[in-house]
């Protein structure tokens, strides 16, 4: 039986030279975006509530604000 990791990466997208990926932690239940901007390599993590995981996939930013 093969390992997984504790971390699984349940979306991944790129959208107006930025990389949004939807993560999960099989250990917590946590669910977080990663914000990536390839060109200067800045990185945001936010932890989004399950219920908004979707939503906050989908609009990232509108929750960098909240």
């Amino acid at each position: 039986m093969p390992i997984r990791p504790p971390i699984e990466e349940l979306a991944r997208r790129y959208s107006a030279n930025v990389q949004v990926a939807l993560l999960w932690s099989r250990l917590t239940g946590q669910v977080w975006l990663s914000i990536l901007d390839p060109d200067t390599e800045a990185e945001i993590s936010l932890p989004i509530p399950g219920e908004s995981a979707l939503d906050a996939y989908q609009h990232p930013f509108a929750y960098l604000t909240a």
